[in-house]
């Protein structure tokens, strides 16, 4: 009977006993937020899918910095081993401050080729363990005299099935590194890098008129890309669709990377950051793919981007005008991938027939402008809502008098401005109505006297 891959274990833990990145010193202008995947189900309920397939970091040491989001698919494996093995390649003297964009991106690419070697021979043993079970299956099936149909029941399949799991798994990676005021993107996959800027000609307006921008610095490698099909060739695409692998740049896969083509080749980025940058995201392939399902009338990933710069912006406002702590960036930046997946779960429960499961989603922030995480109380945090709201309260006041005349006038009686002729003279007509009703008030001063 063939083995139901849903049944199985999550995959082949790693242990945690070489995890030496704790110790790494974490840069104080950047966090990470993160959300497991779910499988919804129409009567509410949840649960997740798989395990967790992504990692980051995000370390600063001598004033050096290197941040990264890693994708795995299929299995987290790939995704751990490059979350601890690229420290190790940038941050103790192989970056220098005074390197030009060119040896730093020369860096970036032997680390990119030395972790995935190194990967590849780190599931050695997983393969040699693989080979023993197929051996022993055939073996057993030839000394007993079985039929291949009956190969599945025979020398742990559910095992075999899981290493193979394992060997196939990849993983997208996107790395940024800051060498003094030089911001480099090196990046294999679909993870995304967006940059929210200042616009041209914003300088010194308010945050209220929503001045800022987004830039989306990478391009996704998979079979969509038609640079990527050219690059690749049409034998190499149908190579990719047999493997069930969607990207063109991966780390991991050993059969795959016996070809040429398909071996590490990371896509760099060089910029100068300038005053005008207010934060950096790097987002797993997730985070872009809930949007689209929250916005699918948004064809360009642009589009997309402006909705993420826009939510994390609102965020921005929110914490500030609320948390004093000094933990603004850790909320926001969790508090927008758990806000994606609510709407991405109401959007499911108004429509059962839409996408019925959500991937797992990571978001790193990187602030360059640390003014947008100063406390501002409520009433000085800025506002679309509130600023229009204002506007419209004033335009209305100013329509039923100046309020200047007021000032000047302030012992002045306000002038009525309903007029009720019409309602007193049919009053009148109506013999219903009591004639002292619609006697003239007498002043509060003039009853006293009376009484008096």
């Amino acid at each position: 009977m063939p083995t139901n891959l849903a049944n199985l274990p999550e995959e082949i833990p790693m242990s945690d006993g070489d995890d030496w990145t704790h110790a790494l010193p974490v840069c104080p202008r950047s966090r990470l937020g993160t959300l497991t995947n779910q499988l919804y189900q129409s009567n509410g309920y949840k649960k997740e899918k798989h395990s967790f397939h992504e990692i980051g970091f995000n370390y600063l040491r001598d004033d050096i910095g290197i941040y990264a989001v890693f994708s795995g698919s299929g299995s987290v494996r790939c995704a751990k081993f490059a979350a601890l093995t690229f420290p190790a390649e940038l941050l103790f003297g192989q970056l220098e401050m005074n390197q030009t964009p060119e040896q730093i991106i020369c860096t970036l690419k032997d680390a990119w080729s030395f972790v995935d070697k190194q990967y590849l021979a780190s599931i050695d043993d997983l393969m040699l363990e693989s080979v023993r079970i197929k051996i022993a299956s055939e073996n057993l099936v030839s000394s007993l005299g079985f039929q291949d149909s009956q190969l599945q029941s025979l020398a742990d399949p559910s095992r075999l099935a899981l290493i193979q799991r394992e060997l196939n798994s990849t993983a997208s990676g996107l790395l940024c590194v800051t060498v003094g005021d030089r911001l480099v993107l090196s990046y294999a996959g679909e993870c995304v890098a967006v940059l929210a800027h200042q616009k041209e000609g914003a300088a010194g307006k308010e945050m209220k008129s929503d001045p800022w921008d987004a830039s989306v610095l990478t391009c996704g490698h998979n079979r969509e890309n038609e640079d990527e099909k050219l690059r690749l060739g049409a034998q190499i695409l149908i190579d990719l669709d047999l493997a069930e692998v969607r990207q063109t740049r991966f780390l991991g896969h050993p059969v795959l990377k016996s070809l040429p083509e398909l071996r590490i080749q990371p896509e760099e980025l060089v910029l100068n950051i300038q005053p005008t940058w207010k934060f950096l995201i790097l987002a797993s392939p997730g985070v872009f793919e809930v949007l689209s399902h929250l916005k699918p009338n948004c064809q360009d990933i642009s589009e997309l981007a402006d909705c993420l710069c826009q939510q994390i912006r609102e965020e921005f406002i929110k914490c500030t005008a609320h948390d004093q702590s000094g933990n603004v960036l850790n909320r926001v930046s969790q508090n927008v991938v758990e806000e994606l997946g609510s709407r991405h779960f109401r959007a499911f429960s108004d429509n059962p027939r839409s996408q019925n499961e959500r991937p797992d989603m990571t978001i790193m922030i990187r602030v360059f402008d640390e003014s947008i995480l100063e406390h501002r109380p409520p009433s000085q945090a800025p506002s679309r809502t509130s600023s229009s709201m204002a506007s419209t309260v004033s335009n209305t006041m100013s329509s039923i008098y100046d309020s200047r005349d007021c000032f000047e006038h302030s012992n002045a009686p306000i002038p009525a401005y309903v007029n009720f002729t019409r309602f007193i003279e049919n009053a009148r007509r109506d013999p219903t109505v009591p004639s002292w009703w619609l006697e003239p008030a007498v002043p509060d001063s003039n009853r006293e006297k009376s009484s008096i």
